[in-house]
């Protein structure tokens, strides 16, 4: 259903397309700068870096960390949320499955089309191999997860809170910066890298990316794995007890 709708609004697709060209475009000019007259920035090179932002870029698109969050709050906003106590499924469950039907479009439509235009636009660079493919795709579809978890719990506190575009803006902002949207890790410095890997958000993009790059390898990527299977647990434990929150208040509310 989801995925039907997503489709019916032709005019949003093209501006969406536009825009991830217009970033990708805007990226590979401030790093062409950068890199003016050097040959690594980081121990990687400009058609790596590019790479890099090519891939989180699209990436960031299949996530929908927005539509989960529009899609919540305007549940809570209309008072349909207090409907889901009616349904037999699991609200975390039935959101989730609501988002694969969005991502499935942006996946056929936006992510895989763009992606191969910028492969023959930019010169991207390819993986070392297949094998690292093959783990760039399975470290996506945790990093999916443990995405959704984390903008699920951030979107079902707003019900205990006064919506505030402040608070909204300043997680968007540092989840971006920390997730490594915005730039890599490896070009942080030490004391912020820390913080970063402390902290769910850069297991979403920089963790596959820096796989498909090659720069996780070896035993670092089962860590890597492991680490973003935690996260998935942890946020899914954490949201289903949310939830459970929600609905006492909902209840005591009278609905």
């Amino acid at each position: 259903m989801e995925f039907l709708e997503s489709v019916t609004y032709k005019a949003d697709f093209f501006m969406y397309f536009f825009g991830i060209i217009l970033e990708i475009v805007v990226m590979s000019s401030i790093w062409t700068v950068l890199f003016k007259n050097k040959p690594e920035i980081g121990g990687t090179t400009l058609k790596g870096m590019i790479t890099y932002s090519v891939l989180v870029f699209v990436l960031n698109s299949l996530m929908g960390r927005f539509r989960i969050y529009n899609f919540i709050v305007s549940k809570i906003r209309t008072g349909d949320i207090a409907l889901e106590l009616l349904r037999p499924i699991n609200f975390q469950l039935n959101i989730f499955s609501k988002t694969i039907g969005m991502s499935l479009f942006q996946l056929i439509f936006i992510a895989t089309p763009f992606t191969i235009i910028a492969f023959f636009s930019f010169g991207l660079t390819p993986p070392k191999d297949v094998f690292t493919l093959i783990l760039f795709i399975i470290s996506v579809l945790m990093s999916y997860m443990v995405n959704f978890g984390i903008f699920y719990i951030f979107s079902l506190s707003i019900f205990f809170t006064i919506e505030n575009f402040g608070i909204v803006a300043t997680f968007y902002i540092t989840s971006s910066f920390f997730s490594g949207l915005i730039i890599p890790l490896w070009l942080f410095p030490p004391f912020l890298k820390n913080i970063a890997l402390f902290l769910p958000f850069h297991t979403v993009f920089y963790t596959p990316v820096s796989i498909y790059l090659s720069k996780i390898t070896g035993i670092d990527i089962l860590y890597s794995f492991l680490l973003q299977l935690f996260w998935i647990v942890i946020l899914y434990v954490a949201g289903f007890f949310l939830w459970k929150l929600t609905e006492k208040k909902i209840i005591i509310q009278g609905g």
